[in-house]
């Protein structure tokens, strides 16, 4: 199973969980190369990278699986989070660099593993490791508390969300813990959350931090998202709330609801999980919240057809926001809110996506997770529980300028490109009197298409689409704008 992807220029970064017996294949021409939990993939082809080889992880977790009466004991050992900052890789999960470890009857861990650990992201070589000891298990995925989630490394400190319980430091670390990036040494910073955290952010100098918790600072309720400063010499909660999130419990008194994931755009901050919320700003499965205050957006896709299932990773594009999970992979517009994408759907077989990574150089989209069969998408076997495609959604309407009721537009209008000459992205305005099926699509210069840009029907109004064309060869193009019985074309001219 593939637990996460990093984009790296023109390699794509793998994590993954593998068990006894088992490594990660690829192919380099004819030749199967073999690799460990972590691995380096041509971005662009797919295919191993033969010079880079992560250290040999050995297994230091135990699964079982009831056979009948019997328990069958199989060992593990899985990566969780990646993270890239200049010319490191940071590696977190549940591994080992020493060799093989010594297991009691129940499966407890001796010599306690690795659980982060930073590599040379050109060699994939051990630069340094932190080993979180404890006197009981470090990482019991039956706990629900199952490793570390999310890496966020800083100028000055590398975050760390999971389910990090007593860690070696003055006082405990539930959930989350600061390193100083110049020492490596664990920071006495303790968010004193009740529970563990799943997702980390910052927006300049605040620190937002997402997972399955109910209070910080031992006392102060929040719910499944909270805001700190990032000052490091002290803790400070913001006055910074978001919700209001149901609170729900299993017949165990544990939390069923919490957020997965989320990502950062500029001001907003995009979120998906099992939440619900209720009032005003209901809101399920997914959503999107203002930084600067935690309002929910007016950003409200429809979750109905989600029925049970939910989602737990998310990857953003300049118009598109993609979220994977036990559903599948859906794309909606950051402008609509509606699906803008065909969709990996969990029927027979089923498919988990744990992990997206967005390219916009190759303008390939990364799945990673674990897929039973044939994905229905495209009738094709992947041996490998991961593969990439090409973009299959993108909302190219970048602005709608809202005029002012004395304003009437009386014409069609299609504008030149700007800027022009441009690589690899130029924008194209134009405008439409009344509601109306528009088209613009781009042809090269022997009339072939190779883009449509756009076709939907859109409300009057003054429009602007971006208009990447990134993995296009130079030389002149033209598009044609159609709406209605108005048809205008003109040329451009893309300079590499």
């Amino acid at each position: 199973m593939i637990n996460d992807l990093q984009v790296w220029g023109n390699k794509l970064l793998v994590g993954g969980e593998l068990f006894s017996g088992q490594n990660i294949m690829g192919s380099l021409g004819r030749q199967v190369i073999e690799r460990n939990i972590v691995a380096a993939i041509d971005a662009k082809t797919g295919k191993v990278i033969r010079g880079w080889k992560g250290p040999d992880f050995t297994f230091v977790e135990c699964y079982y699986d009831k056979i009948g009466s019997w328990y069958s004991k199989t060992l593990a050992k899985y990566v969780s989070a990646l993270a890239i900052d200049d010319s490191t890789l940071y590696v977190g999960g549940n591994m080992s660099l020493k060799g093989p470890h010594w297991y009691s009857y129940y499966c407890d861990i001796r010599d306690y593993p690795e659980v982060l650990v930073a590599l040379d992201l050109k060699t994939g070589q051990v630069r340094r490791k932190w080993t979180f000891d404890k006197s009981e298990d470090l990482l019991n995925r039956a706990n629900g508390y199952d490793g570390i989630k999310k890496i966020l490394p800083t100028q000055n400190a590398i975050y760390v969300a999971g389910g990090l319980w007593w860690i070696k430091v003055p006082g405990s670390k539930i959930g989350f813990v600061v390193i100083d990036r110049s020492t490596g040494n664990i920071l006495n910073w303790n968010a004193g959350l009740w529970g563990g955290a799943r997702s980390v952010a910052i927006k300049n100098d605040t620190l937002f931090v997402a997972g399955w918790f109910t209070k910080v600072l031992d006392t102060i309720p929040r719910t499944y998202i909270a805001a700190f400063s990032t000052r490091l010499d002290s803790v400070k909660l913001l006055n910074w709330q978001s919700g209001p999130f149901q609170i729900l419990y299993d017949s165990d008194n544990r939390l069923t609801a919490t957020i997965w994931n989320m990502a950062l755009d500029d001001s907003v901050l995009y979120i998906c999980g099992t939440f619900k919320t209720s009032g005003d700003s209901a809101r399920e499965r997914i959503a999107s919240i203002y930084t600067r205050d935690g309002k929910f957006t007016g950003w409200k896709p429809s979750t109905s057809s989600l029925g049970s299932n939910y989602y737990t990773s998310i990857a953003l594009t300049d118009s598109v926001v993609y979220f994977g999970g036990n559903w599948g992979v859906d794309a909606f517009s950051k402008r609509t809110a509606q699906k803008v994408s065909r969709r990996w759907h969990n029927n027979t077989p089923r498919i988990d996506i744990s992990a997206i990574a967005v390219n916009p150089k190759y303008r390939h989209v990364y799945i990673g997770g674990k897929f039973f069969g044939n994905p229905d998408i495209t009738g094709a076997y992947y041996p490998m529980p991961f593969f990439f495609i090409a973009p299959y959604a993108e909302d190219v309407l970048t602005s709608v300028e809202e005029l002012n009721q004395l304003v009437i537009l009386n014409d069609y209008k299609l504008y030149q490109n700007y800027p022009n000459p441009f690589n690899p992205s130029t924008k194209i305005e134009f405008e439409i009197p009344k509601k109306e099926h528009v088209k613009l699509i781009i042809y090269d210069i022997l009339g072939r298409e190779v883009k449509r840009v756009v076709d939907e029907e859109l409300q009057m109004g003054r429009y602007t689409v971006n208009v990447d064309m990134s993995g296009y060869s130079s030389g002149v193009y033209f598009y044609r704008f159609e709406a209605g019985n108005f048809v205008s074309v003109k040329k451009m001219i893309l300079l590499k």
